[in-house]
């Protein structure tokens, strides 16, 4: 959430169309599916941040055959690669998401309008924060929209919502995490909340 918060303190018109949504969730006392679902902005916000702080950095599967899979060996990373029966793949969203082949030179930045324009239309299983295939996460809507409407909630009851004086804004990926089967802050977020 810290990251989002210094993102939010700049200006940009990522920013301003995110405002857009919040002025008109904010007006409304009581926020419906429709209105939430009505919002893109919120989601392509929600996606930038699960891109770069995804819920589960790491999944792993055992292999029950042998097999090879196409790119992943060699030095540079292109040349196919054995998988032997039984042993265990690592799949590292955290680390795919950062990928400047992918993202761009600006992988590391929280930019949520990467997702305008249909640019990521085709990157496939470069994005991946709820799974995929058979094991996608069932709760993906609802994650999203938990988040989407917890955000609003803020917006409702906050009229200014800064980080305190004082506290550090540390680049994307260079802050404390904790990792257990989530990813999570180390330190949580501190944030200076004025009541509306």
């Amino acid at each position: 959430m810290k990251f989002r918060l210094s993102w939010a303190n700049q200006s940009t018109p990522a920013e301003s169309r995110l405002g857009e949504c919040h002025f008109l969730l904010v007006l409304s006392k009581k926020v419906s599916k429709v209105e939430l679902t009505g919002c893109y902005h919120r989601l392509k916000f929600s996606l930038a941040g699960l891109r770069l702080y995804p819920p589960v950095p790491l999944n792993n599967r055992t292999a029950t055959k042998t097999t090879i899979l196409p790119t992943g060996g060699g030095p540079d990373g292109h040349s196919p690669i054995l998988v032997r029966r039984g042993e265990l793949v690592v799949i590292s969203q955290y680390v795919n998401s950062r990928r400047r082949n992918i993202f761009g030179p600006d992988a590391d930045d929280f930019r949520p309008e990467r997702w305008e324009g249909g640019g990521l239309s085709g990157i496939g299983w470069a994005y991946f924060p709820f799974s995929g295939g058979p094991r996608q996460c069932l709760g993906e809507d609802f994650a999203l929209m938990e988040v989407s409407y917890t955000v609003v909630r803020l917006l409702q009851a906050s009229s200014l919502i800064t980080l305190p004086a004082g506290e550090k804004i540390e680049p994307v990926g260079a802050e404390k995490q904790r990792l257990t089967l989530v990813l999570s802050s180390a330190d949580g977020c501190r944030v200076k909340t004025e009541r509306r």
